[in-house]
């Protein structure tokens, strides 16, 4: 499993080899107001999302309230992922003479 620091590592070296051509063509171009490549907004839907003709939203989760079809409630500032299900170590026996016991990590449900 890869950690923050692996990450930043890994994304530097690939910023790093795609070099400093390919960075200042994609800085390059500036924004442009009016309509995009999907059309111009329609208007808001029933979320209050103002979306291009063809696409549709949904609501997920609302801040402070249960995520349907859970128990998790979703944070009101949500920052970071849910939190994994809860981890517990089993003991597994090998088959062999010795008496040792090892145990792995494994996930509940």
């Amino acid at each position: 499993m890869m950690d923050r620091r692996g990450s930043l590592r890994t994304s530097a070296a690939a910023g790093a080899a795609l070099g400093p051509a390919f960075w200042r063509s994609a800085y390059a171009e500036t924004a442009e107001p009016g309509v995009g490549p999907y059309g111009a907004p329609a208007g808001p839907d029933k979320n209050g999302l103002w979306l291009p003709e063809g696409f549709r939203s949904r609501v997920m989760a609302r801040s402070g309230l249960p995520v349907a079809g859970t128990t998790y409630l979703w944070p009101i500032f949500p920052t970071a992922p849910p939190p994994s299900p809860p981890r517990r170590r089993l003991p597994l026996r090998s088959s062999s003479a010795s008496s040792s016991c090892t145990s792995i990590p494994v996930t509940a449900g």
